[in-house]
């Protein structure tokens, strides 16, 4: 969907978070485009624990086979409190997603204290390439700025992860 990559949800996020909370934001990336939960985990169990993050985003399930998501995607969540005990996730349910993958992965975000930024929802016909699958520009800055409202809102409020 993008032929400019600097408009990218996530890189955009990142240079407005900098600015907003007066800090330096760094991504850490564990999926790529077209990747499944079970790659993040992957890529998770893989990353060095250098340091701890504070916000994980979780914007995967698209690729996924929907009868192996919701072990694939729990097993990401668990790594992800293993690894890093306080660190806040934000589940981010894709436009095209689906809703029997959107229930599955919002009901582990309830399990897992994680928050859900539900893109579905939140989408124009606009915020769609012409794919009809992946966000446009339009949809870039859509996803951007509902993850930031959601931050904004855990920061507010102080949402943590909690682990259990």
């Amino acid at each position: 969907g993008l032929e400019d990559e600097t408009l990218f949800w996530g890189n955009q996020l990142a240079l407005e978070m900098n600015m907003q909370y007066e800090g330096y934001t760094s991504l850490t990336a564990l999926a790529q485009a077209g990747s499944t939960a079970a790659q993040a985990l992957e890529r998770l169990n893989a990353l060095e624990s250098v340091g701890d993050y504070d916000l994980a985003l979780l914007c995967l399930g698209q690729n996924d086979d929907a009868a192996a998501l919701a072990a694939s995607y729990e097993a990401l969540l668990q790594g992800l409190r293993q690894k890093y005990a306080k660190c806040s996730v934000i589940c981010i349910l894709p436009a095209a997603l689906g809703q029997e993958k959107a229930q599955v992965i919002a009901g582990l975000a309830q399990r897992y204290h994680a928050q859900v930024v539900d893109m579905a929802a939140a989408s124009t016909p606009e915020a769609l390439a012409p794919d009809g699958v992946h966000p446009s520009a339009a949809g870039h800055a859509l996803y951007q700025q509902a993850v930031l409202d959601e931050i904004a809102r855990n920061v507010a409020q102080r949402t943590p992860y909690i682990a259990e």
